[in-house]
């Protein structure tokens, strides 16, 4: 940010250049020889927007910041004695009197602000720490944490002597122990300093985190000139591939010679961060994963030649550029004014319209369409701004929304592009299945599995591409006969998990038999098939508003590997694993049992045919933008059927009011869904200088679903039940010591316990706390993450020793066929060591949560993109007072934090009625607090990378 303001803000004061020839110093050689010509009249300088001067003023803070740090390395104080420790008991005392302007910046709310507040375990005291936040670097010795306006902070002492406050996602690199313990208690958890004892504590802390920049600098020097060469080295072999690399990689190519100890890979992380046009650092999981993305060579030549470009004094491209694009961009605002009603639609250009230099700005572009955090100077915004001005035809801040509307005016973008499903990250095929090369692969791989199936070789070692032969459980799977099984879904649903079947228990009335039977993947597709490491890679299905790419193949879905209920089509019986449980009068579950199963009476139907069967009014969502569809009418179960149903609600009410009976709740507020038609939506690459010419757009609903609707009727019967048959796989695998995965996550946090019994209390019969309530009590619920032990799942009312184990979605989830592997392996071995040791499980538990981590911030990023760009769509058409629009109200659900870009305060507001989060301005901390209701008028939607929505407040 520093870096590029101070170009951006030069060039915009700048006045002409005054020839060599003509120099200032020959103003009286001028006035004595008059025909020489007419003095050299200077321009004068031009009015500066009110955007620039808000960057003009942001990096005139920062230089004053820098100057009033303290101490720098370079040069130093004259040595006296004690003048050291001296200097640095000044720098603690300090610190502790005032808030330096780089930690006004690090709080400030940064455009990748995602309000996480998630609580993780906390830091250790003692541990070093680099953190970054808004392009500010601080390095610190934790002290503390504490709970505060519904976030879990962290307190580190800095080495300016300040006392840093962070939150543990501002965490770039730890060491834990860096400091003795003894040395930290004696520092005080305090924000100030409350005893001499405490701050000749902190000097000494002080002293030691010096020493270590220090001896950080040392190896940075050393290993500076090598990392350099580094590049070449470990770029992809495909100039346009990405590639990735960890630092222990580094260390060991660049000095072999040392160990890769702490000091080796914090000055290589330092180093590789100062590097940002050749390693882009992970946006997602850079603190567990250490892992740098390696641009590909064709985006590092973009980025010299666009910079090339645009210091151009003659025949500059980007004006040339600029000059051809507002031609084009005027076109295709028309043509999409004129078709925004019709089917969407799209014509292949068949002559060139951008010369080669435009399509390498135009690419430039495309490459900046990435997901960055700030936490590395981005090498990017100084010449997209420089293009985007150029072509100028966009007005207020540039940033990555801009961009976006800038390759969609150009026709080298569909309006429709999805952008979260081209994160890198995921590696998602963007070919229609019908022309993949991928899917054609997968195709001939299940075509040779279905005819090569053989009998097994004892000790047969598995290749790549075979399948089991047999099913190795065969001799053990117990045979449900003709007893019913119950598939309740959606509609449209593309992965038939679960079914579900009761039997009731004529010497225990009060006690009922329930069964949950689970799809069998793992009897046809061994743990190192090719497509079980693919299926590792994706971790689950991936559901797009416009498209869903699922974990296995779809060759393979319904012939080696079936839903459940495919024997309806078939006439064979279903391999399945069942997960049983019996449930007595109070809710609780008494027994269980674990098997793999055989099923041959199966009913496919669907939740709103149950909820027929019951009597309960069916799910419906709101439609804030009316253009309900249409559903199919459902059909009715019969008799027999609509008895079985209504036998196994009662007994899933059993299990709710066990749960209603605890001190638990849920809570959350309304989330906005898109659907699109048709879909799957493909679009198709565009070359970069023959744009294409789009019309029309598809058809998008747009609905806000509540937590509530998940809670009623026919989807608590298979929510309860799925719950029920994933705590008895760990009850199963801590009876025979078997390791599994469990998911755990604990209370959340108030900040006294009346609070919590107030939240405890305003739960409802479906146990849904009030969500306003939960803000304005600043509670905050514990990131879920995975451990081997049988550990509390709060929320589900799974208790500490029990645990809870995902195993009824392996269809569409790789966890849950890890655990099928781990549970079948033991049943056939039972005295054996389990297929996955314990050191496996505990490393794949944490590959599992910085996977889903990841993937969870692309949906959001997906979906908020779909939803606003929805909204602004809309706006465009009836206006920004129209409808639903016209009485916005939303909660405040954060303090006030200035704005980077604007150095405005900004609110984080959640807005039920559009099932959205965005930020509201005009709020300041005497006219808000947590929970509290504004009326909003949207004040600007940006669609993008990060795409939101801003309001101001009535």
């Amino acid at each position: 940010m520093q870096r590029h303001a101070k170009q951006s803000v030069g060039e915009l004061i700048s006045r002409r250049q005054i020839p060599k020839a003509r120099s200032a110093k020959c103003s009286s050689f001028r006035h004595a020889h008059s025909d020489a010509g007419p003095a050299l009249t200077l321009k004068p300088p031009r009015r500066l927007s009110q955007e620039h001067f808000r960057e003009l003023n942001i990096l005139t803070r920062k230089i004053i910041g820098k100057t009033a740090d303290g101490d720098k390395y370079g040069w130093e104080h004259t040595r006296k004695l004690r003048g050291e420790e001296r200097r640095l008991t000044d720098a603690v005392k300090e610190g502790q009197r005032r808030l330096s302007t780089a930690q006004e910046e690090f709080h400030a709310s940064g455009a990748d602000e995602d309000f996480s507040y998630a609580v993780e375990q906390s830091v250790l005291p003692g541990t070093f720490v680099e953190v970054r936040r808004n392009n500010i670097t601080t390095h610190g010795i934790t002290i503390g944490d504490i709970f505060h306006g519904g976030k879990w902070m962290i307190y580190s002492l800095s080495s300016t002597g300040e006392m840093w406050s962070h939150l543990k996602d501002d965490i770039m690199v730890e060491l834990p122990g860096a400091v003795p313990q003894e040395l930290v208690s004696r520092c005080g958890d305090t924000q100030r300093a409350e005893t001499p004892s405490q701050t000749n504590a902190r000097v000494e802390l002080l002293k030691r985190l010096r020493q270590m920049e220090l001896d950080l600098v040392s190896v940075q020097v050393k290993l500076s000139n090598r990392i350099s060469k580094l590049y070449p080295q470990v770029k992809a072999a495909s100039p346009e591939e990405w590639e990735k690399v960890t630092l222990f990689e580094v260390a060991h190519l660049v000095c072999p010679e040392r160990a890769p100890d702490f000091i080796t890979r914090f000055s290589l992380h330092k180093l590789l961060m100062d590097r940002p046009k050749e390693f882009l650092v992970d946006p997602y999981n850079y603190r567990a994963s250490h892992t740098f993305h390696i641009r590909p060579q064709s985006h590092v030549d973009r980025l010299k030649i666009v910079s090339e470009y645009s210091h151009q004094t003659q025949a500059n491209p980007v004006e040339a550029f600029a000059a051809r694009a507002r031609v084009v961009i005027a076109q295709n605002r028309q043509r999409a004014l004129e078709s925004r009603n019709e089917p969407h639609s799209e014509q292949v250009a068949e002559q060139k319209v951008f010369t080669e230099a435009d399509g390498v700005i135009i690419d430039f572009l495309r490459d900046s369409l990435r997901v960055v955090r700030q936490t590395q100077a981005n090498p990017y915004p100084v010449n997209v701004a420089r293009i985007i001005k150029a072509v100028d035809m966009y007005q207020g801040t540039i940033n990555d929304s801009t961009v976006y509307q800038l390759l969609v005016d150009l026709g080298v973008m569909a309006p429709w592009q999805d952008l979260a499903s081209l994160d890198r990250s995921l590696a998602l095929e963007q070919e229609p299945e019908a022309t993949s090369r991928q899917v054609a692969e997968q195709a001939a791989i299940v075509k040779k599995g279905l005819t090569r199936r053989t009998t097994p070789v004892e000790g047969q070692v598995f290749g790549p591409e075979d399948f089991y032969p047999n099913d190795l459980l065969d001799s053990i799977r117990h045979d449900f006969g003709d007893l019913p099984v119950y598939v309740i879904d959606d509609f449209a649903a593309e992965e038939l998990d679960d079914g579900i079947s009761f039997e009731a228990i004529p010497s225990e009335p009060e006690s009922t038999w329930v069964h949950v039977h689970i799809a069998d993947p793992t009897a046809v597709i061994p743990p190192t098939h090719i497509f079980a490491e693919e299926a590792r890679a994706k971790v689950s299905t991936q559901y797009f508003a416009h498209r869903t790419w699922p974990m296995l193949p779809q060759s393979a879905m319904h012939t080696l590997v079936p839903s459940v209920g495919d024997s309806n089509r078939t006439g064979e019986p279903e391999r399945v694993m069942s997960f049983s449980f019996k449930v007595d009068g109070t809710g609780e579950i008494t027994d269980y049992k674990v098997r793999a199963g055989i099923i041959r009476n199966v009913t496919r139907t669907t939740y709103s045919a149950v909820d027929l069967a019951l009597g309960a009014s069916p799910h419906n969502a709101y439609y804030p933008f009316g253009g309900q569809p249409e559903t199919p009418a459902p059909i009715p179960l019969n008799a027999q059927q609509t008895v079985d149903v209504r036998s196994l609600k009662a007994v899933t009410d059993r299990l709710h009011v066990r749960n209603q009976r605890l001190p638990i709740f849920t809570y959350d507020f309304p989330r906005a869904t898109v659907a699109l038609s048709p879909k799957p939506l493909y679009t198709n690459p565009i070359h970069s200088q023959k744009p294409s010419v789009f019309r029309g757009f598809p058809h998008v609903t747009y609905a806000v679903e509540s937590w509530e609707n998940t809670l009623l009727s026919s989807r608590a019967i298979v929510m309860h039940c799925m719950t029920a048959a994933s705590r008895i796989a760990s009850r199963w695998a801590s009876d025979r010591g078997v390791p599994l995965l469990r998911r755990t996550a604990g209370q959340p946090l108030t900040l006294s316990d009346d609070d919590f019994g107030e939240i405890l209390a305003s739960k409802n019969k479906f146990n849904v706390a009030d969500s306003v309530l939960a803000l304005k009590k600043a509670l905050v619920t514990p990131a879920a993450s995975y451990t081997i032990e049988p550990a509390l799942h709060w929320s589900l009312g799974i208790p500490d020793g029990e645990g809870y184990c995902r195993v009824t979605s392996p269809l569409r989830r790789y966890s849950d066929m890890v655990a099928h592997w781990q549970i079948k392996h033991a049943m056939l071995n039972p005295d054996a060591p389990p297929l996955f040791s314990q050191e496996w499980m505990e490393d794949y538990g944490r590959e599992l949560l910085m996977r889903e981590k990841m993937q969870k911030r692309i949906g959001n990023q997906h979906s908020n993109f779909w939803a606003l760009q929805f909204i602004q769509r809309a706006m465009a058409n009836e206006g920004a007072q129209h409808g639903v629009l016209s009485r916005l109200y939303g909660y405040a659900a954060s303090e006030p934090v200035l704005d980077l870009v604007t150095s405005e305060m900004r609110v984080k507001v959640v807005v039920p009625e559009l099932g959205l989060t965005g930020h509201a301005l005009g709020l300041t901390k005497s006219t808000t607090a947590l929970g509290q209701r504004h009326h909003l008028t949207i004040q600007s939607i940006a669609v993008g990378i990060n795409s939101q929505i801003l309001f101001t407040a009535k």
